[in-house]
């Protein structure tokens, strides 16, 4: 299961991964999301039946007793990198969050224009996900959020003055950053299970998509949007797959 871990990270992490039986650099790897059709570049998974993101449709959700998120979530110095493919903020491992007596260790977040998932066929301006590590199974877990037009968001400020010069390049800052900052005030949530939406597309994932939307400006949303204009992967089939909703 370990093993699965550093293969689905890969993706996200400046380490080496495995591709084809061969370890390979992150830039040896080409994908690009103008060619989403990622299992043609020997990424088979993509091809898989339980795949992200897709669209909730509310009317057929599930509506469940679901347990609440326990955050331990602590402030620490940031380090940024902008990967190629998105601008992603690496944690300390010090931060978790608690599920159903299990505890994930926060890994990272990044962000994606406009949103990965739908709801009711609708997508938000963002997205960002925090994805994280249960350190005794392997197991992962990611937090999505929907950024949306309205207030400016501090820490996002704090993200957008911090973006390297140089991609592929990690940069420890001396700013601090506390993850909260980035959560709505209402837990509520969808969850289902899918995948990484980036190369390798690593299957069996749990996602927790909140259904309260978190603000940014649309100063902020535009800031990314010249980076990054269309990093979203595009919809997946459902399939049949539930997804449940806390009520």
């Amino acid at each position: 299961m370990k093993h699965l871990v550093l293969i689905a990270l890969c993706a996200f992490a400046l380490n080496s991964c495995k591709k084809s039986g061969e370890f390979v650099k992150p830039e040896d790897i080409h994908w690009e999301y103008e060619d989403p059709d990622w299992a043609h570049e020997g990424f088979g998974d993509c091809d898989g039946k339980v795949q992200t993101p897709v669209n909730i449709n509310t009317a057929l959700t599930v509506k469940s007793q679901l347990g609440d998120i326990s955050f331990d979530y602590k402030p620490f110095p940031m380090k940024i990198v902008d990967n190629g493919h998105t601008i992603q903020v690496n944690g300390d491992g010090k931060s978790k969050i608690t599920l159903n007596g299990a505890s994930f260790t926060f890994k990272q977040f990044h962000f994606h224009h406009k949103s990965e998932h739908n709801i009711n066929g609708k997508a938000s301006d963002m997205e960002v996900h925090f994805v994280h590590v249960d350190d005794a199974t392997g197991n992962i877990t990611v937090l999505g959020m929907m950024l949306e037009p309205g207030a400016a968001n501090d820490l996002v400020s704090q993200v957008w003055a911090n973006i390297p010069k140089t991609k592929e390049e990690e940069v420890t800052t001396t700013a601090t950053i506390d993850l909260n900052g980035l959560l709505p005030h209402d837990k509520k949530y969808y969850t289902y299970t899918g995948s990484l939406t980036t190369p390798p597309c690593t299957q069996g994932l749990q996602w927790i998509l909140f259904k309260e939307p978190v603000e940014m400006s649309e100063a902020q949303i535009k800031a990314f949007e010249a980076l990054y204009e269309n990093n979203a992967r595009p919809i997946q089939p459902l399939n049949n797959r539930l997804v449940l909703e806390k009520i």
